[in-house]
């Protein structure tokens, strides 16, 4: 055996970097297109032409293979991405985007937050859970804790609250999809 290093230590160190440039740039793009502190939306649509378009692949679409533990959702193929999603959370929630990617962690910012996490989950599959958490500066135990959080609100009696706020959600996703109501 030689004793001429493997490089294997530098590729992953570049791959790493890499990763962080793709995800330091999403995360700008995100809190740029972000929606004015009155909730007004920063792009407007012209809803003959989006009646028109059919939801293709996303912005931010990266061919990252889905694991095989996390479940694929039928809202992933809206093609949505992570920059409309969490701009409907925003909008709905009344909450500026950087209080929501913020590291502050009061209620009243953390489950919508973690409602972000959760539609991020469903309705753009081809981000890791790490990935989520790089954006909001996150680990990504917190991303699992958040949507699983998230689906138990959904699933007692005791949170009409986070029901709405998915529901109003959910509908301005599918409205910013197919372009009408």
């Amino acid at each position: 055996m030689s004793n001429e290093r493997l490089g294997i230590f530098e590729e992953l160190q570049a791959r790493a970097e890499r990763y962080r440039r793709y995800v330091d740039r999403d995360r700008a793009r995100l809190i740029a297109v972000g929606p004015a502190a009155n909730g007004a939306r920063a792009t407007t649509v012209n809803p003959f032409t989006a009646r028109l378009r059919k939801p293709g692949p996303a912005l931010f679409h990266r061919n990252t293979p889905v694991g095989k533990r996390r479940m694929v959702w039928p809202e992933s193929r809206l093609g949505l991405n992570v920059v409309t999603v969490v701009q409907a959370v925003a909008i709905e929630s009344g909450i500026p985007i950087a209080d929501l990617v913020g590291p502050h962690r009061h209620r009243k910012l953390a489950w919508p937050r973690h409602v972000a996490w959760w539609a991020i989950d469903r309705y753009c599959p081809h981000y890791s859970l790490t990935q989520i958490g790089y954006m909001f500066k996150r680990d990504h135990t917190s991303i699992m804790h958040g949507i699983q959080a998230t689906n138990m609100r959904l699933a007692g009696e005791k949170h009409p609250d986070t029901r709405a706020l998915v529901a109003n959600v959910r509908q301005r996703l599918h409205t910013a999809a197919y372009g009408h109501e």
